[in-house]
């Protein structure tokens, strides 16, 4: 609990040597950013990792349009809506300190950014592109030196997991879970844009928030962003991983390939739902990458015959946005 109080602690921010590396990882959800994130924790000694994962802005939105308007962006809502917000949507009991409010405010990350901790190796964050959608004046100032960098997934293979993760909480037991979605019929009826709360939908269904990021970026922040598709990564992680770390420079070694098992390493992780895999809701989606221990060889990419119509919907839309990064990737 202490250590959660100092990521919320104004006085925790320090200047920064310049031979601090950092990074900001930007992605879609089911992308494998999180097996990467618990390989860079378990491997790297001693760096400083900030996760905002795909609450923060579903809460953050949530509170701002039941507050005022959604675009008022001096008007941040309060601790108690935030604290409201973010038990709606994990429906788990979020009192006694569980919640970082201010790790749901965008001035309080961009702060935190600008101003990591000086003592750590290496400061690495990551985040969903569409959390930034509109609120593109709080990323790092460009003086904090921080390089972008972008993991994509094949969007057959994300729709296709997020449907069937999305469907387990459809159907889980656990309290409050099926009021925030729509009243599917069944397995087979249910539909992953129909029937899922909205805050798992962005409007461009993620690849094109996040396509739109990687332009404002090349164009605004870091001329030399790196895009690395989750397919490399884990066909061949010995080969495509030095490439990474080497083009964002994050320091190497063979201890990245395997790490150990022990989910522990993610409580060290900032966020606002912290230890972040004490809440259900986040287990659901994560709790084989918090237990990984190395990178699994991909699958192949589904064809049509094995998508359901809903998956199919997503990735007719997303896959132009998928290919022009695919273009761009780090290979």
């Amino acid at each position: 609990m202490e250590t959660r109080r100092h990521w919320c602690s104004k006085s925790a921010y320090c200047s920064p040597p310049s031979s601090q590396p950092r990074v900001m990882l930007w992605t879609t959800p089911q992308s494998t950013s999180t097996i990467l994130t618990k390989c860079l924790s378990a491997a790297v000694p001693n760096p400083q990792r900030i996760v905002k994962t795909r609450s923060a802005r579903g809460v953050y939105d949530g509170a701002v349009v039941k507050d005022g308007p959604a675009d008022d962006i001096d008007d941040e809502p309060s601790d108690e809506l935030l604290q409201q917000a973010a038990e709606t949507m994990c429906s788990e009991d979020c009192s006694g300190g569980r919640v970082c409010t201010d790790m749901l405010r965008f001035r309080h990350i961009k702060r935190l950014l600008e101003n990591p901790n000086s003592s750590k190796r290496f400061v690495f964050c990551k985040d969903f592109g569409h959390s930034i959608v509109d609120r593109y004046e709080f990323l790092p100032d460009r003086t904090a030196q921080y390089r972008h960098a972008f993991l994509i997934r094949h969007p057959a293979k994300m729709f296709r997991s997020r449907r069937k993760v999305l469907l387990a909480e459809y159907e889980s037991s656990r309290g409050g879970a099926k009021k925030t979605y729509q009243a599917a019929k069944s397995r087979e009826e249910f539909h992953l844009l129909k029937d899922a709360p909205s805050w798992y939908n962005p409007p461009g269904l993620c690849y094109k928030e996040l396509y739109e990021l990687t332009a404002y970026v090349r164009e605004n922040v870091d001329p030399h962003l790196v895009i690395l598709d989750s397919d490399d990564l884990l066909s061949n992680p010995a080969v495509v991983l030095p490439k990474f770390c080497d083009a964002l420079g994050i320091p190497y070694s063979e201890r990245l390939l395997s790490w150990s098992p022990d989910p522990v390493a993610t409580d060290e992780w900032q966020n606002a739902f912290s230890p972040i895999r004490s809440f259900e809701f986040i287990n659901m989606f994560c709790h084989t990458a918090f237990e990984s221990s190395q990178f699994f060889s991909p699958g192949p990419v589904p064809g049509d015959n094995d998508l359901t119509d809903d998956v199919k919907e997503c990735v007719e839309y997303c896959l132009p946005f998928y290919k022009e990064m695919h273009q761009m990737r780090l290979c």
